[in-house]
């Protein structure tokens, strides 16, 4: 959501979370595979 649609760095999102970036990488990518997989059937 901060990412998309509040249009926020990787690094502010990691910031606002209190994660490492390469969690929010992480949540992103897994996140965007869900959907693609919902969305496939």
């Amino acid at each position: 959501m901060l990412f998309h649609l509040e249009d926020l760095s990787l690094e502010k999102c990691a910031e606002v979370l209190g994660v490492p970036v390469g969690t929010v990488k992480s949540r992103l990518h897994r996140a965007r595979r869900l959907i693609r997989e919902g969305a496939e059937w």
